[in-house]
C-alpha cells in the first residue's frame, strides 16, 4: 500500500471521528445541519482527490467542481470557506504562459477557494446599498494603502507585468478576505455560523497533528512531490519529538491557529449544549498547542487566556481560582520525569537551558535579526527596500537552508515597505481593536455579543503579539485579514444593535463607526 494511500486512510479515521463527534452540537444553534454535512463532505471529497489525484491540474480541476456545487447551495460561502481552507496544504504552481510570457500566475487550493467562494461574495456585496462603502471608515484606508502602497513601489523597480501578477495576488490574498469578513455578517446567526465553522476548520488540525507527533510522521508530505510538483513539507523536530503540523504548512502556522483558535473557543463553547463536548473540544486546543512544539505561540495562547479572564466577569477572583487549582498541577508535572523533557521547552527558560545546538541558535539568531533590521531600517526608513535581502548586513543572516528567515512579521513590514507600510499594517490591527474594544464594553456582561466581543479580542491580541515571532508567509496574512475584518463586523453588529434598541424606545444609541478613529 502507498504511502499516500495509508495517509489518506487516517487522515479519514481521524477526521470523520471529529465530524460525527462535532454534528450534533454545532448544528444546534450555530448552523443547519444540511449546510455542516456540504462542507463534512466537501472537505472530506477535496482531500480524497488531494491524495488520489497525482498530477496537481487534475486535483485542481475535480477541486473546483467540488467547491462551485457547494457555494452554489450553501447558506454562507464565507462560512465554507472557512471550514476548507486548511482541508489541504499550501501547493503552487504556476500557469504557462503558453510562448508569451514566462508564466501567467501561480495558482494553490487556497487562491482557488478565494476566486470562487469570496469573488461571488464581493461582488454580491458590492451592489449591497446597506454595506459601508469602500474607504469610508479608518480600517478600509489603511487596508487599500497596505495593498496599494507595495504596488506602487514595486512598480517602480520592477516590470508591469510583475506588478499586475502582484496585484491580482493582493486582490485574492488581502483585498477579498478583508472586504468579505468586513461585510458578509450581518446578524449574531452569521456569526455563529462563521465562529463555529473557523473554530471547526482549525480544530480539525489537532487529532491529525497528534498523530504526526506521536508516529513522527508528516501525513501530507509525500503528496507534491507525487504530483511531480518539487516541493513538500520539511521535517522539523525539537529535541527527540517531530514538531506536526498537519495540513497548515508549518509547525509555526499551525501554532499560530490554534492562538486564534484558543480565542474564538470561549464564544463557541457558549454555543454547545453538551459541556462534555466543552471539555473534548477544550483538549483538542490544548493538543493543537502542544504538538507544533511553538513556543510564540504558547504565549500567545497565554495571553489570550489573561485578556479572556480580565474582560469577564470578577477577573480577580477568577484569576486568583485559576492560579490555585493550575499551580500544583504545574508544579507536579515538572517535578515528574516528565518535567525533564518540558522544562527547556519553557520559553525564556528554554532560551538559557536549549534542549539541543539548533534552538540555542535559533535564539541567537532572532537577537541577530532585530539588531540587523533595526539598522537597515534607518538607512530605508520610509518605504523600505524590495532588495533589503541583497544587502552585505543582511547577507550574514543566511541560515543553512541559504536563506534569510525574517521571523517577525512587523519586521518583515518594515523592511520591505519602510515605516509608512508598517504604519498602515499597523492602522488595520488598531483599528480592529478598537471597534471590538468599544463594541464590548459597550454590551452587558453576560451577554452573547458580550461574550463574542471578548473572544474576538483575546484572539486579536494573541495574534498580535504571536506575528511577532513568525514570518509573514504561507497563509497568515490571508487569516490575519479575515480576523481583522471579523473584528470590525463585530463593532458593526453591535453599533446596528444599539440602534436597533433606539428605535424600539429600549435605550441611547452609541455614536460609533466601526473600524473609525
Amino acid at each position: 500500500m502507498s504511502e499516500n494511500i495509508r495517509a489518506l486512510i487516517v487522515i479519514f479515521a481521524l477526521s470523520i471521528s471529529f465530524f460525527w463527534l462535532a454534528k450534533k452540537q454545532v448544528c444546534y444553534l450555530a448552523m443547519e445541519e444540511v449546510d455542516f454535512n456540504r462542507r463534512r463532505n466537501v472537505w472530506l471529497a477535496v482531500v480524497a482527490v488531494y491524495f488520489l489525484s497525482g498530477n496537481f491540474w487534475l486535483f485542481m480541476f475535480f477541486a473546483s467542481i467540488l467547491i462551485l456545487m457547494a457555494g452554489s447551495r450553501d447558506v454562507s460561502r464565507f462560512s465554507l470557506y472557512l471550514m476548507i481552507f486548511y482541508a489541504v496544504p499550501l501547493v503552487s504552481v504556476e500557469i504557462p504562459g503558453f510562448g508569451i510570457l514566462n508564466y501567467l500566475m501561480a495558482i494553490d487550493y487556497n487562491k482557488l477557494l478565494a476566486l470562487l467562494l469570496l469573488l461571488p461574495c464581493w461582488i454580491q456585496l458590492s451592489k449591497d446599498p446597506e454595506a459601508p462603502a469602500l474607504g469610508s471608515t479608518f480600517a478600509d484606508k489603511c487596508a487599500l494603502g497596505y495593498i496599494i502602497l507595495p504596488l506602487i513601489l514595486q512598480g517602480l523597480e520592477d516590470t508591469l507585468t510583475n506588478t499586475l501578477r502582484q496585484g491580482f495576488y493582493s486582490f485574492i490574498e488581502l483585498f477579498l478576505p478583508y472586504y468579505v469578513s468586513s461585510r458578509a455578517l450581518r446578524n449574531i446567526q452569521a456569526f455563529r455560523d462563521v465562529m463555529l465553522s473557523f473554530t471547526i476548520g482549525i480544530l480539525l488540525l489537532s487529532p491529525i497533528g497528534l498523530f504526526e507527533y506521536l508516529r513522527k510522521w508528516l501525513l501530507y508530505s509525500n503528496v507534491p512531490s507525487s504530483m511531480g510538483v518539487p516541493v513538500g513539507a520539511s521535517y522539523l523536530g525539537r529535541g527527540n519529538d517531530l514538531r506536526a503540523m498537519a495540513s497548515s504548512g508549518h509547525a509555526l502556522v499551525m501554532g499560530y491557529l490554534m492562538v486564534i483558535a484558543s480565542g474564538l473557543y470561549v464564544y463557541s463553547r457558549r454555543l454547545l449544549p453538551n459541556k462534555k463536548f466543552v471539555l473534548l473540544g477544550l483538549g483538542a486546543l490544548l493538543v493543537g498547542l502542544w504538538v507544533p512544539i511553538s513556543r510564540g505561540p504558547w504565549l500567545g495562547a497565554l495571553l489570550v487566556l489573561a485578556v479572556i479572564y480580565a474582560t469577564g466577569p470578577s477577573p480577580v477572583a477568577r484569576t486568583i481560582k485559576l492560579i490555585l487549582i493550575c499551580l500544583p498541577i504545574g508544579i507536579s508535572v515538572l517535578l515528574s520525569p516528565l518535567g525533564e523533557k518540558i522544562l527547556p521547552l519553557i520559553p525564556f527558560i528554554g532560551e538559557i537551558a536549549p534542549v539541543s545546538a539548533v534552538d540555542q541558535f535559533n535564539a541567537v539568531y532572532r537577537q541577530r535579526l532585530l539588531t540587523i533590521s533595526l539598522q537597515v531600517i534607518e538607512t530605508y526608513p520610509f518605504f523600505g527596500s524590495f532588495h533589503f535581502r541583497d544587502l552585505p548586513i543582511m547577507q550574514s543572516l543566511i541560515q543553512g537552508e541559504g536563506i534569510i528567515d525574517i521571523v517577525n512579521a512587523y519586521l518583515a513590514v518594515a523592511l520591505t515597505y519602510g515605516l509608512v507600510g508598517l504604519a498602515l499594517y499597523l492602522g488595520m490591527f488598531l483599528a480592529a481593536l478598537r471597534s471590538v474594544w468599544v463594541g464590548y464594553r459597550s454590551c452587558p456582561v453576560g451577554d452573547e455579543l458580550h461574550t463574542l466581543g471578548r473572544a474576538l479580542l483575546a484572539a486579536l491580541l494573541g495574534v498580535m503579539f504571536t506575528i511577532m515571532g513568525v514570518s509573514n508567509s504561507f497563509t497568515i496574512v490571508t487569516i490575519n485579514m479575515v480576523l481583522i475584518g471579523l473584528c470590525l463586523s463585530y463593532g458593526d453588529l453591535v453599533a446596528r444593535y444599539h440602534l436597533g434598541r433606539v428605535a424600539a424606545g429600549q435605550g441611547p444609541a452609541r455614536a460609533y463607526r466601526p473600524g473609525s478613529t
